[in-house]
């Protein structure tokens, strides 16, 4: 694709090398007022050098800070002129980013060979079909998955961890498979 001011000097060749000016558009495919148009010079020149000039007096402002200021100042303007000027002078304020910390070596997580060390427990929540709520705990051995249940429905957080260690949690819940 040629821009029209390519278009626009080849068509102005054209007619300097004795071509018509209405033949040298229809080979171009331009249209007469496209060749003629002149574009309007920009009235946002003095409020670009504002806003830069805003910018760089404060560092950290946005483009919404530097809008309420020029407000401050009696400048009538739309914010979102506001917005679109501050974005083509490259005033964005760049996003502080977080300093990354090395991982430390990964391994992967062993596989518990005893019967009790390791246990995975999490609430669960469904809806009946009259709309009611339920919330369970259920819970799953590591070593062994056909140990697995519901522990309690209607339970709450403080009841599990107001247990008083692991090892009654595990005489607890492993009575009570299902």
């Amino acid at each position: 694709m040629v821009s029209v001011s390519a278009r626009r000097e080849l068509v102005r060749h054209m007619v300097s090398q004795g071509l018509s000016e209405r033949r040298s558009l229809r080979v171009i495919g331009m249209s007469a007022s496209a060749y003629r148009y002149e574009p309007a010079q920009d009235r946002n020149c003095a409020l670009k050098e504002k806003i830069v000039a805003l910018a760089q007096r404060h560092r950290r402002y946005g483009a919404g800070m530097i809008y309420l200021k020029l407000g401050q100042s009696g400048e009538l303007v739309n914010h979102k002129r506001v917005d679109r000027l501050y974005v083509e002078a490259g005033l964005q304020v760049k996003k502080r980013r977080r300093k990354k910390i090395p991982i430390s070596d990964r391994h992967p997580l062993e596989r518990p060979t005893a019967v009790n060390p390791v246990w995975s427990m999490d609430f669960v929540f469904d809806r009946t079909a009259e709309g009611r709520s339920i919330k369970s705990l259920t819970y799953k051995h590591a070593a062994c998955p056909s140990r697995c249940g519901i522990l309690a429905q209607g339970v709450q957080t403080k009841d599990i961890t107001g247990w008083p260690d692991t090892d009654s949690l595990c005489k607890n819940i492993g009575s009570k498979t299902s």
